[in-house]
């Protein structure tokens, strides 16, 4: 079997064809070597996202490495791609040394940042072989961006900030100006200084595992390219606490995240694989599994983000050839892994209970409306997200991500939480909020401060909103769901009572749960709602519980 490394590699070189064909390779066109098929081709988009052009770095690694499976090292074709997607990356920059990224005028910090790190390393790794105008043009731009990066911090999503770092770590080591040198370790302590107690780095107000493995990766590479690990121990404390959350199938729950990002870093764990004891741990078993599409799915399972994180996987192929790793000596089993311990771990601030019961390990979420996922040793996993009422043609669930959510602890492995069942709010700017959108960036004074004016109303609603296709808590229900879950010995016990002032129809009521991945709904006529009577009722209860019977998860009502 290949290792995840290798496979995830060879994910990458079988698709570049896609993002060749992305490109716009006509040398009259005025958006030569433009990534942004919806903007040069399609006429889709208004704008050309300067982040397509990112995929830059993933051209240049093939071009001067010859990876195992590797066909287009060398290859002419390919470096004609490299210089055309530079040549259209100088010509969109602002005088300002910004670009856009999601809309026009928006002169993004994300934008500058990622494709100052990938185009500062492109010309590391393939500078040598560039045109000299389109080299000297691209180290000009460049100079720009890192320039506008200095004045600036995005710490609102710590994960750009991280970019930040690494992006001008790369220009130190290419210009070697020192300015760069300083303001990237001037960055890394403001990330630093926001850095929970519990090891994470807040996204949009709250806690995203999957950009704190961003943040993660791209600090890494930054302390590698400087040589300068004196901060690692920061890094050590937020990888081991996200770890605390990986699935046995090696993937993270996009559900509890406010951004809703399931990366798990492979860099990270290559860095980190002799100072952490899981990191160690992941290394072996990356090394000798592969956890096959959902594990490339967060990050480069279409075109999108294919052209902004193809680079990922040949950097850390990379990073394990040029480090010669074989092995790592500290292990320990990530704990929802472990089947034999038993444990409860509350994690009251971040609204997350992780537990293992010596059959079965799993996670209990009154950050995602009391969600409760459990896996066992054998592979079998269940989610229960809880209900759905169905009212004409309106339904109201308590499945939405609340970072408000309450929890009490009712006893020593006993928790509860009280929640409304709405109507998940779902984010659609309407035409006339993209027109003011559009006006009010038409400066960059105007930019800024609407930008400013997102990120308060991102914070509110507990959400990206851009890239989110989850719901989010809109108005109070009248409906609510109190839930309390028991872990014991080889047994989960679930109490759930449904109540509400109004009459309620358990024949509207859903149950909605997802075994080994695959969602059901079960309405009252498979009997999960066992309630005595079928008349209209104000309160309805339903108890069960979930036990491991020869290897497979099962329900007892």
């Amino acid at each position: 079997m290949k290792s995840d490394f290798e496979y995830q590699a060879d994910y990458v070189i079988n698709r570049i064809s896609e993002l060749l064909y992305c490109t716009d390779m006509n040398i009259l066109s005025k958006t030569y070597g433009c990534a942004h098929l919806a903007y040069w081709r399609d006429k889709t988009s208004e704008l050309a996202d300067v982040r397509r052009q990112e995929f830059v770095l993933t051209l240049a690694l093939l071009y001067k490495y010859e990876f195992k499976n590797n066909i287009y090292y060398q290859d002419k074709t390919l470096l004609n791609h490299i210089e055309a997607l530079l040549t259209f990356w100088t010509s969109i920059q602002y005088p300002d040394g910004s670009f856009d990224e999601w809309y026009k005028g928006e002169r993004a910090f994300a934008g500058a940042a990622f494709t100052c790190f990938a185009v500062a390393k492109t010309l590391l790794e393939a500078g040598d072989f560039l045109a000299s105008d389109i080299k000297i043009k691209t180290g000009q731009t460049l100079k720009k961006t890192a320039d506008w990066l200095i004045s600036r911090d995005d710490l609102f999503k710590t994960n750009h900030q991280a970019v930040g770092v690494c992006a001008l770590a790369y220009c130190y080591k290419y210009f070697n100006e020192k300015k760069y040198l300083d303001n990237s370790y001037k960055k890394l302590e403001s990330i630093l200084a926001v850095q929970t107690a519990r090891g994470w780095f807040p996204e949009v107000g709250g806690m995203d595992i999957g950009y704190t493995f961003v943040t993660i990766d791209y600090l890494c590479m930054a302390f590698e390219i400087l040589n300068d690990y004196s901060k690692i121990a920061s890094l050590i404390k937020a990888f081991d606490f996200a770890c605390k959350f990986i699935q046995p199938d090696i993937t993270v729950g996009n559900e509890i995240g406010i951004c809703h990002n399931p990366y798990i870093s492979r860099i990270a764990i290559i860095f980190m694989r002799e100072r952490s004891e899981y990191a160690g741990w992941l290394f072996r078993y990356l090394s000798e599994n592969n956890t096959g599409f959902k594990g490339i799915s967060p990050i480069i399972a279409d075109e999108l983000r294919l052209s902004r994180w193809s680079y990922l996987p040949l950097l850390a192929f990379n990073f394990l050839e040029k480090l010669k790793i074989t092995k790592a000596d500290k292990l320990a089993t990530i704990p929802l892994a472990d089947f034999n311990s038993s444990y409860v771990n509350c994690f009251e601030n971040e609204k997350l209970i992780t537990f293992s019961n010596k059959k079965n390990s799993g996670l209990f979420a009154p950050i995602y409306g009391g969600m409760i996922k459990v896996f066992s040793k054998a592979g079998a996993g269940l989610t229960d997200y809880g209900y759905i009422y169905k009212l004409e043609n309106i339904s109201y669930t308590n499945s939405y991500y609340n970072k408000n959510a309450g929890i009490s602890k009712t006893s020593e492995n006993s928790f509860e939480i009280k929640i409304d069942l709405i109507k998940p709010d779902f984010f659609f700017p309407s035409f006339f909020s993209r027109l003011v959108l559009r006006i009010l960036c038409s400066t960059a004074f105007g930019s800024k401060w609407t930008r400013k004016m997102i990120d308060v109303i991102r914070k509110k609603k507990g959400s990206a909103l851009n890239q989110s296709s989850s719901g989010n808590a809109s108005d109070k229900g009248s409906i609510t769901l109190t839930r309390k879950i028991t872990i014991t010995d080889y047994k989960i016990l679930v109490s759930d009572i449904i109540e509400s002032a109004y009459k309620l129809d358990i024949k509207n009521i859903i149950k909605h749960q997802s075994c080994n991945d695959i969602i059901e709904e079960h309405p009252d006529s498979s009997g999960i709602l066992n309630n005595s009577s079928k008349a209209p009722h104000n309160k309805i209860e339903i108890n069960y519980s979930i036990q491991e019977l020869g290897g497979k998860l099962k329900k007892v009502f």
